[in-house]
């Protein structure tokens, strides 16, 4: 799925007002998993690579599928959560206390974020259980590609947004806030526009 859709989906099921480390967590989990994509598109886009050359050839290549395993992995992301939800059991300094409660957040949104992602990747599998295997589970649904259901999948996602933001609207009263959900669900027009407009750039 789309990343704003992680970070709707996660700010939803974990956030609270008055929570920020929680909060905060939750978020960088939601958007960790893409955060290899995200570096290895600015880094070549500012080398002037190409975006096609990006995703038909690069993104295959080392060492960017292997910062995608670690970015992607079950293993690594569940044992993050364990040690976090073990913490809180015995923290007992506010710095502890901290750690913990940030640990077991990110842990627990990457992992959301990982199980929606699972189901929805084709040809795009990535290796989920590194370092475990390197096995890939290659999908019939698609969350972009239209020869696997890319369409249908993408209007079931969009609704997945949607719903979220509006949990978060009732339950956050701040401006900022309602402010960013706005600019999430803005995006869900404005980054594929990007994306159609910079592949027919080059």
């Amino acid at each position: 799925m789309m990343s704003q859709t992680h970070v709707l989906l996660s700010a939803a099921a974990f956030t609270k007002p008055g929570a920020p480390v929680r909060n905060s967590a939750a978020i960088l989990g939601a958007i960790m998993p893409d955060a290899s994509i995200y570096v290895m598109l600015t880094i070549l886009r500012l080398q002037g690579v190409e975006q096609r050359r990006i995703w038909d050839e690069i993104y295959w290549q080392e060492p960017w599928q292997f910062f995608s395993a670690v970015s992607n992995s079950f293993p690594l992301f569940l044992s993050i959560a364990l040690i976090g939800l073990v913490m809180q059991r015995f923290a007992k300094t506010p710095m502890m206390v901290f750690v913990s409660v940030f640990l077991a957040g990110l842990g627990l949104s990457a992992l959301l974020h990982l199980a929606f992602d699972f189901p929805v990747h084709a040809d795009d599998a990535h290796r989920h259980f590194w370092p475990v295997t390197d096995w890939r589970f290659f999908s019939p649904l698609s969350y972009w590609d239209s020869r696997y259901f890319g369409d249908y999948v993408s209007l079931f996602e969009g609704l997945i947004g949607i719903t979220a933001s509006i949990i978060l609207l009732r339950r956050f009263k701040l401006v900022w806030v309602r402010i960013a959900v706005g600019i999430a669900l803005a995006s869900y027009l404005l980054v594929p526009a990007f994306f159609i407009w910079s592949l027919s750039t080059g």
